[in-house]
């Protein structure tokens, strides 16, 4: 929980007469809130499982190949975001003057001229000289019309009074699904919360809530009594709108609500057709995400069936794509909370070291890590050594420090690890918990028996457990890889 106060005495409006755009500043009466998170999340244990579809649908063809992934224990909300979390969000955001406002046209592209005519709107955008991928740009657009052709239901249900600049939710729709929003509106709320949205893996894995479930219902079957989707592009069937989150359909086996329909759901990770392939080929099976740009059209991943797309869609595997900017009447998204960081304490000797990464970290940086080492001292050992300046997770590393000490690091906790071995001696690390190394997967039979050194007290010594933190030496007869995992 987070506690932010903030001084309000007036509001100041700037107004541009020819798009009417209105730059809302709440300025220096104390303001107090709390950055609570105000839905329920769920706690998913992590494990392995087959992300993918070899026998996707005919007019899909990135879903496969089927390949085997390993997410990371992490919560889950237990619903999407509704309209009445993410108007506290506005409001929260107008409070501190991280809001612009722009007024827009009413509906979507293909709304008539008349319903244009009858309707309003508004773009809610991001500051621009805010911090985050947001900056600038449409968090929601408000309109008080459905896209052309659509049900009237399908609107945004959230307002905007123009005498106060405050949002609100019509009356009767606080529970539905938070509609209209962009990706980046996404992010900004996941990250006003300390949370984040989930990777195309974690919300797989979620999906098929550890049963290979072919659908994300309660039994892995799909009918509109279980999940609120279309019947494809002539007319939707069963429900022909949204409707309130975490009701009227059954949870999956994980207590999630609406996986299969409703609206489909953002993503963090970037749209490509052929990563599950890069993933196979690279051998990346712990916690993959594309977090690679594409060169090309920029989308971002969504999934979930919704109340507009047919059956297909809602598939556990399916995956669609959008640009981050694109807002509809199907489009929402739920949060995900990542493992809370986790410390261990080591303790270094005066002179060289050898070292390794223990967890997940946001800055690999060496010495963020190990701060009281020597500069430009971090090599790793390929067929020679090499000067680095960050750490990869398996890898070991000799580090010098001027004098012996205790070091903690932080992060998210590593329980299993794919290393790479060339022939010949190798510098590798281990996990965030002690592996004896009787317990290390070697498939390949490429491990030659007593050949695993630790150096302890400027000398080498053999080892019977590979330590968080540490570096190691090992030979093997061949190439190929080896598996950590804890318990």
């Amino acid at each position: 929980m987070f506690l932010f106060l903030f001084k309000k005495v007036g509001m100041r409006i700037i107004v541009n007469m020819k798009k009417n755009i209105f730059i809302v500043f709440i300025f220096s009466v104390t303001i107090s809130f709390c950055q609570t998170y105000p839905g329920t999340i769920i706690d998913i244990t992590g494990g392995s499982f087959i992300m993918g579809n070899n026998n996707q649908p005919p007019m899909f063809n990135d879903q496969d190949p089927e390949h085997s992934v390993t997410v990371d224990n992490f919560k889950m909300g237990q619903t999407e975001v509704s309209n009445e979390y993410y108007v506290t969000f506005l409001n929260d955001m107008a409070i501190i003057g991280n809001l612009v406002i722009e007024e827009g046209i009413p509906g979507d592209w293909s709304s008539t001229p008349e319903e244009i005519a009858n309707g309003h709107a508004w773009s809610i955008m991001a500051d621009s000289t805010l911090s985050g991928v947001w900056s600038g740009e449409v968090l929601i657009k408000l309109s008080n019309i459905a896209g052309g052709g659509q049900h009237p239901l399908n609107r945004c249900w959230i307002e905007l009074d123009t005498t106060s600049y405050t949002f609100s939710v019509v009356e009767g729709y606080e529970n539905w699904p938070a509609s209209w929003v962009s990706w980046y509106g996404a992010m900004m709320y996941v990250d006003y919360y300390s949370l984040t949205l989930p990777t195309e893996a974690e919300w797989e894995y979620a999906a098929r809530a550890g049963q290979q479930l072919e659908y994300p219902t309660n039994d892995g079957n799909l009918s509109y009594s279980q999940a609120n989707y279309g019947t494809g592009f002539g007319g939707p069937s069963g429900e022909t709108y949204l409707t309130p989150v975490g009701q009227l359909y059954p949870p999956n086996p994980f207590g999630l609500y609406n996986m299969a329909g409703n609206v489909s759901e953002w993503c963090l990770d970037w749209y490509d057709e052929n990563f599950y392939q890069f993933c196979v080929d690279n051998n990346i099976y712990l916690n993959p995400i594309n977090d690679n740009i594409p060169e090309d059209i920029e989308k971002k991943v969504l999934r979930g069936g919704n109340h507009t797309y047919p059956g297909f869609v809602a598939m556990s595997s399916s995956r669609t794509d959008t640009p981050p900017f694109v807002t509809t009447d199907h489009m929402g998204f739920r949060v995900v909370m990542q493992n809370g960081d986790e410390e261990f304490n080591m303790e270094i000797q005066t002179d060289w070291n050898l070292v390794g990464l223990p967890f997940e970290v946001e800055d690999p940086y060496y010495l963020t890590i190990f701060p009281s080492a020597i500069e430009n001292t971090l090599f790793s050992f390929g067929d020679a050594y090499t000067a680095e300046l960050t750490l990869i997770y398996g890898e070991g590393y000799w580090l010098r420090f001027n004098e012996e000490g205790s070091i903690t690091i932080s992060g998210i906790p590593i329980n299993e690890l794919a290393i790479s071995l060339d022939e010949g001696w190798n510098l590798i690390s281990g996990i965030s918990i002690p592996i004896n190394i009787s317990d290390i997967q070697d498939p390949d039979g490429i491990i030659i028996i007593g050949t695993f050194y630790g150096f302890i007290s400027g000398g080498y010594s053999n080892i019977e457990y590979i330590e968080p933190g540490r570096g190691y030496w090992v030979r093997t007869n061949g190439f190929g890889s080896i598996t950590l995992i804890g318990n």
